[in-house]
This record gives C-alpha cells, sequence and structure tokens, in this order.
C-alpha cells in the first residue's frame, strides 16, 4: 500500500494548481478514542508539508464519544440475554506541540488526559434512533448514563472498567522527513508511544507498554478545488518483548484517505473533508458481531469523518463528527475540535 501511494504520488496530479481559492486544511486530525485502539500509537493525521523554518505548531483537541456496543445471544429458554461489551461517554483533551527544526525535518508529541464517565446522551441517542426507526442495539436493555467495558480477547489484555476512570493517557512522540515532489507534498514518519499513562494503574487507559510506527503521507492537489490526503503506516505494540508473550497484541496496518473541497467565493474561508480512516485488527477475541458471522474483533475499523477547518492568519481551527459505520470496530460518534496557532 505505501509503495502504491509513493507511485500515485510521483506520477503527480493531472490538474495545474494555480489560482487555488483558499489555504488548504486537512487531513482532519484526530486520534483514535475507540478501545482497543486507543491503547496503543496511531498515525496524528498531520500534514505531510512543511511549517516554516523554526515555527512552532501548538494545538488543543477537545473530543466527545460516546461508545454502547452490546451482543445478544439466546438462552435455553428461547429468550434472547443481552451482553454489554462497551458502554460509555469519553472526554479527552489533546495537547499538541509541532516543531520545524530544519526545512525538512519536524518533531511532533502529543500529550492527553482522558475521562471516561457515565455522561448524558445516551437518552438522547435512544430518542433520535426511536424517531428514525433506526436499531438501538440494545440500549435499552440497560440503564442509561454508566460505565461498563468488558473487553474480552485472546491476547492476554485485560481491558474492563465498571466506573469513572479519570487520568493522564500515554504520550506519543513523533519525527517526520518531508520529502516534496512535483506539485505535490510527501513525508516519511516514524513514531514511538511512551505508557505515561500506566501511571493510572488502568488498562483502560494505557497498555503499560510502549510501542513504534512507520507511516508514508501524501498531500496532492487533484484540482484547484480539491485535495486529497492518503497516509498509510504500520504500528508495532512492544507488549510481547516485555511480558515474555503473555500479553500480544498484533501489529496492525493504519492509513486514511480524505477529500478537500476549497470553496471560492463567499465560502473560502473554510474548507470542508469527508474522511475515511482504516485500521486493521490488533486483538481477537470472541465477541460477536450483530451482522457478521465472525469475530468482531477480528474485523478492521472503518471509520467515516466529515468535518471542516478555518484557517486564518496563524490560526487554524477544525471541527468534525466520526461515526463507526460498519464494522462495529469504532465508537458510536465522536466530536472533535480542535484549535491550534503557528508561532513563527
Amino acid at each position: 500500500m505505501v509503495c502504491a501511494l509513493l507511485a500515485f504520488t510521483l506520477m503527480g496530479p493531472a490538474a495545474q494548481t494555480a489560482d487555488r481559492p483558499g489555504k488548504a486544511g486537512g487531513p482532519l486530525r484526530g486520534s483514535n478514542i475507540y478501545l482497543p485502539y486507543a491503547l496503543f500509537l496511531h498515525s496524528p493525521a498531520l500534514p505531510s508539508a512543511s511549517l516554516p523554518k523554526g515555527a512552532l505548531e501548538a494545538g488543543i483537541h477537545l473530543y466527545l464519544t460516546n461508545d454502547f456496543h452490546s451482543y445478544k445471544r439466546t438462552v435455553n429458554t428461547g429468550e434472547d440475554e443481552y451482553y454489554r461489551i462497551s458502554d460509555f461517554e469519553n472526554i479527552r483533551v489533546e495537547v499538541l506541540l509541532h516543531y520545524q527544526w530544519t526545512a525538512r525535518t519536524s518533531f511532533a508529541a502529543l500529550v492527553r488526559t482522558t475521562h471516561f464517565y457515565g455522561g448524558f446522551l445516551d437518552s438522547l441517542i435512544e430518542d433520535f434512533h426511536q424517531l428514525f426507526g433506526f436499531n438501538n442495539a440494545g440500549r435499552e436493555h440497560f440503564d442509561t448514563n454508566q460505565v461498563y467495558i468488558n473487553m474480552a480477547n485472546y491476547n492476554g489484555m485485560d481491558i474492563s472498567a465498571e466506573g469513572p476512570v479519570n487520568a493522564l493517557g500515554d504520550t506519543d512522540l513523533w519525527v517526520k522527513y518531508a520529502i516534496p515532489v512535483s506539485r505535490a507534498d510527501t513525508a516519511v514518519w516514524a513514531g514511538i508511544k511512551a505508557p505515561t499513562g500506566a501511571f493510572s494503574g488502568s488498562n483502560i487507559v494505557s497498555s503499560g507498554y510502549p510501542d513504534a510506527a512507520l507511516q508514508y503521507t501524501a498531500d496532492i492537489p487533484l484540482h484547484r478545488l480539491l485535495n486529497t490526503y492518503l497516509q498509510a503506516g504500520v504500528t508495532f505494540p512492544f507488549n510481547s518483548l516485555f511480558s515474555a508473550g503473555e500479553n500480544a497484541p498484533t501489529p496492525f496496518l493504519h492509513g486514511l484517505i480524505a477529500f478537500e473541497y476549497m470553496p471560492a467565493g463567499p465560502l473560502s474561508s473554510c474548507t470542508y473533508l469527508a474522511q475515511l480512516n482504516v485500521k486493521t485488527s490488533v486483538l481477537s477475541g470472541s465477541i460477536e458481531h450483530w451482522l457478521f458471522d465472525t469475530d468482531r474483533l477480528s474485523l478492521p475499523q472503518t471509520n467515516l469523518l466529515f468535518g471542516l477547518v478555518y484557517r486564518k492568519d496563524s490560526f487554524r481551527w477544525q471541527l468534525y463528527f466520526e461515526e463507526d459505520f460498519l464494522t462495529n470496530q469504532g465508537a458510536d460518534i465522536t466530536v472533535g475540535l480542535q484549535v491550534s496557532r503557528v508561532f513563527e
């Protein structure tokens, strides 16, 4: 996949990109809130293009997530019994620092706090489902505004909670080397996760071990009004190395494809993005999928994001909505709001 991206990028887009109406803002930046992926290192979704040499970008990102997953089994009496997998609301606050050291080399750090609590959206979501006739996924069988997590798996990782959790999360560190090519920006990245969240003692905040990752990214203008962003990488959890193989998540691929519309005229102050985030499986287990006859954890993650970016002077504002739409390997819904500023 990385080779395909590289080949496509080096060919260059067919359209000329002169007289573009606004500043590119993509891709949609954001961390993965869904357990178990939230325990591991994955792409920060930063652009390939370099900042001005010596510039520092500082930003803060606020996420609100509501997640509920359950499955049902028919017992001997012929009745259906429902079992919860995850039921929580989460607020995450994330700080980004991105420093452009040389014309091509930059360093990025992401530090976060995370808060699992009962929340307030459960009743609103159930009413919304009822209004439009959507499947409620078993929400109606459990009390609202609770924290319950029980992700049984075959990888030796206990991911469970039965009450609120507030803690510092893990810290992500990245180095990027930009490789501009004809009419496009590309970059290679290397990252490592420091398991700072392990100090909380919670197994839903941190895996307790470091990870390493490599990725390739490309920002490609397709038309004066349209950009595309492609990213592909792989994460290597170090759990097996430090736990004598007892704790063994699988290395996984992560990638995204995004399209950005840059309108002319009165709407040119914002750009509008649609993005697909994809990840292969990191854990396996005995969690039944509601549609596919397979272990749910073995399916890839396929999350859709829709958002907008507003850029003015040195500031960048971003708002997006993220939804798991197919495999149940993502949180039900996440809203992300970010503001950042570049200091030169």
